[in-house]
Parts: C-alpha cells; sequence; structure tokens
C-alpha cells in the first residue's frame, strides 16, 4: 500500500486531469453559450440551440428550450410556436404591470445591410419584437427600442440567435405612473418614437370637467393644429395607427354609455379626429386609472397619444376580433329600456360593454351601421305609441352621437305597439315591450 501522502496528491491530479480532458471537448464548445454541440456514440455531432431567457430579477422570468433567429441583414424574427409562449407570458406580464418600462436593444454589425424601416439595423430588429409584444396584447407606451452596433454576433448558416441578438432590460415606465400633483396648463404633446420621425405640440390643451366625457369646445386653435398634423402623419403612414388612452380618476362618476369614463373621454376625441378627416380604423382608443388632480373640478389633458406600427399579426388578430364581434351582434338585437317616466337609459355592466363592443366595430366598419327601432305597449292610442317609439329612437340615437358614434351610421325606425315580445296584459309584459331596439345592417 502506498505510504507517502505526496504520491497520492499527485496520482489525484493526474486523475483529474485526464478527467477533465476526456470530458471536455465532448461536453461544451460553442460561442458565447449560443449553441452547445454533443458527440453521439454514433459519432454523430448534434448542434442544441440555447435557450430563450427573459427575466427581471425575481419578479418575472420566462424561459422557451427554442430560439427565434434573424437572418444576416434581416430585421424579420423567425419565432417558432414555442417561443411564442413566452413572449405571451411577457406581454401580460406587462399588461398587468402597467408602471414597467421594458427597453429592447438590437444588435447588429457594421458589415450587414439595413433593410428596415428603422434608422439602423438594431433598431428594426428591436421593434419587430416589440411589434410582437403590441400584437400579444402589450401597451406600446410601455416598451423602448435601443440599438448596439456589436462585431462579434455568432451567426450560423448566416442566421444569428434571439438570445444574441436582442437584449431586454426592465425600469420604470413614466407614462404609467401618476401625474405631478398639478397638470394644470399642461401643453399638448403628440410625438411617433416608433422611428418615423413626427412630433407636434400647442400651448394648450383638451378640458374635461370632473366625471365629464366631453371636452370643452371650442377647441383651441394650436389644439386643432396638431390634430391636423397628427392626421396627416397617419394619412402618409397607412399601416400606423394612433392609440388614444384616455384618463380617468378615482371617484368620477360615468355618466357614458362606455365601461369607465377614460374608454368615454378617448372616444370622443376619436370622434373629433375622424370628423376632421382621419381613418376609424387607424383610432383606438384605451383608457387607464390613475391619479390625475382637478382644478376647479376640471382636467386640462386628460388623454394620452401613442403612435404604433401595424403588423401583419396584429392585423390578423383585429380581423379575428371584427369576425366575432360580428357574430355576435347580428345573432340578436338589443333591447334598451328607460327607467320608469324618465329619458336615462337603465345602464348596467353588460349594456356598457355591449356599446363598447359596437362602437369599435362600427368604427373599424365605417360602411357598416345599425337601425334604432322604438317600440311601446298597447296602452293609447295607435298613432300616438307610433309617435311615441320615435320619440325614443331618435333620443337613442342623439345619445349615441354624443357619444362617439357617427350619426350617418345610424337610422331610425318606429313600430310603436305593432311588434310586442310579451303579453301586453301583463304589466310586466307591457314593460318588456317597452323599449328601443338597436339591430346591426
Amino acid at each position: 500500500m502506498l505510504r507517502n501522502p505526496y504520491l497520492w496528491i499527485a496520482l489525484l491530479i493526474l486523475w483529474m486531469l485526464f478527467s477533465y480532458a476526456m470530458f471536455y471537448p465532448n461536453c461544451c464548445v460553442g460561442g458565447g453559450g449560443a449553441t452547445t454541440t454533443t458527440n453521439t456514440a454514433a459519432g454523430n455531432v448534434v448542434k442544441k440551440v440555447a435557450p430563450l431567457l427573459i427575466a427581471d430579477g425575481a419578479a418575472f422570468n420566462t424561459r422557451s428550450e427554442a430560439n427565434f433567429t434573424f437572418a444576416r441583414s434581416g430585421a424579420k424574427p423567425n419565432i417558432p410556436s414555442a417561443t411564442q409562449n413566452a413572449f405571451r407570458e411577457l406581454a401580460n406580464y406587462l399588461k398587468k404591470n402597467p408602471t414597467k418600462k421594458l427597453t429592447i436593444t438590437g444588435r447588429y454589425t457594421s458589415t450587414e445591410k439595413n433593410t428596415s424601416s428603422q434608422p439602423t439595423l438594431g433598431l428594426g430588429r428591436a421593434d419587430a419584437i416589440k411589434q410582437q409584444l403590441v400584437s400579444l396584447g402589450a401597451g406600446a407606451a410601455g416598451i423602448a427600442i435601443a440599438d448596439r452596433l456589436e462585431n462579434n454576433l455568432s451567426f450560423d448558416k448566416d442566421l444569428v440567435l434571439g438570445s444574441e441578438s436582442i437584449d431586454y432590460s426592465f425600469g420604470v415606465n413614466a407614462a404609467a405612473t401618476p401625474p405631478a400633483a398639478s397638470n394644470a396648463g399642461r401643453n399638448l404633446v403628440i410625438t411617433d418614437n416608433t422611428g418615423d420621425t413626427f412630433t407636434t405640440s400647442a400651448p394648450a390643451n383638451l378640458i374635461f370637467d370632473k366625471s365629464g366625457y366631453e371636452f370643452k369646445t371650442p377647441i383651441d386653435a394650436n389644439v386643432s393644429k396638431s390634430y391636423k398634423a397628427s392626421i396627416a402623419h397617419l394619412k402618409k403612414f397607412p399601416n400606423k395607427t394612433l392609440t388614444l388612452t384616455g384618463l380617468y380618476a378615482e371617484g368620477e362618476d360615468n355618466p357614458s354609455i362606455y365601461p369607465n369614463l377614460g374608454l368615454a373621454r378617448a372616444n370622443k376625441v376619436k370622434q373629433q379626429l375622424v370628423n376632421m378627416g382621419a381613418k376609424g380604423n387607424q383610432i383606438i382608443v384605451d383608457s387607464r386609472k390613475t391619479g390625475i388632480k382637478f382644478n376647479n373640478n376640471q382636467v386640462i389633458g386628460g388623454i394620452n397619444y401613442v403612435f404604433a406600427n401595424t403588423t401583419k399579426e396584429t392585423k390578423d388578430a383585429n380581423a379575428n376580433k371584427l369576425a366575432k364581434l360580428e357574430k355576435d351582434l347580428k345573432a340578436k338585437p338589443r333591447n334598451i329600456y328607460f327607467e320608469t317616466n324618465k329619458d336615462k337609459i337603465i345602464m348596467d355592466a353588460e349594456l356598457r360593454q355591449y356599446f363598447s363592443d359596437l362602437m369599435y366595430y362600427l368604427s373599424q366598419k365605417p360602411n357598416a351601421g345599425i337601425t334604432v327601432t322604438g317600440h311601446t305597449d298597447s296602452d293609447g292610442a295607435a298613432a300616438a305609441n307610433k309617435s311615441l317609439a320615435k320619440r325614443r329612437a331618435d333620443f337613442v340615437k342623439k345619445y349615441l352621437t354624443q357619444n362617439g358614434l357617427r350619426n350617418k351610421q345610424m337610422s331610425t325606425d318606429s313600430k310603436g305597439e305593432e311588434a310586442p315580445i310579451a303579453d301586453n296584459k301583463t304589466a310586466a309584459g307591457k314593460a318588456k315591450n317597452r323599449r328601443v331596439e338597436i339591430r346591426l345592417k
């Protein structure tokens, strides 16, 4: 038996060196962790793509064993379905955390050609990933893009992995944080940050009353000028959209037909832009509850403006949404009821959502329209009932116009007592028959 300890140490070192020499060549070969290669028993070399990993500290992480790629000089990513799931998780995380700001940095080399519409290929790659996230529901305002020239990117058969060509960093979304204590006198500023240089501003802004969705008129001439410039920018770039985010505060009443006051304010501004020549299908409305401050029960501004580029995925998703809405809206008419002896519609959450869906559909389909038909019970003279039903239908049409629907997309009719849906011999039946019916044409 060996009794010399130094000999044991020497043998141990030799064993470790031998093990390393046998193991390392078969394990981890590849630049920057992009790929690994494994020699199989049959002598074949199998390449394993590095996984996609996106993390925001301990708050969020998503992983995909697959990865996306860019072609050399390419700005359009090839995204497998497994990676799409990781992006969907990231988009959901951003939606649930509007105060988060994601910066996507696209890397590129000096020898690549810029085939994108952005100033650099890096920005083009970053914007492609941003639009992918936006198509999955993430807010465009919470995503910024940047670029970095880096000549040591590893290409394999003229493809570079997403884990090498795209970086993700999280921060605070200043646009989603509550505004300062006083936002009175805040100027209007509308900027396109998607790469197509555009900005317009005005030393004035819209003014909304507390719990109101109609802005004060007439609009300041400088605000009107900025709106006209924004509309011209949309016409120049028909694949762009402008998202109007209506702000509202806790404690404000909602007298509109929409699920919240923010959507009502955004739709009112959308109506103004469409009346000035914008296409309704280029304007998207959104809302956000925030800590806005009021001066003399008024808020100055109340709307955020964000441009985005429309991707094929976004167009396909919108087409599917419109097809479903059309099917649902045409399935059956919607009956509107009034409070007893009042010109006030009985509103609930379901009806507000119906109106929101209807307004969205009609804004995307300018040639579509609705018929608003008034009905009564059988009490009183038939001629008087027909006149009463017409007045109720006209009231609903006017109400919808005030909430942003274009007048030319509506027509009214009156059936009086001619088309009951319940028994006029009972009080409950009569109440059901006293209605205004909205039907998609």
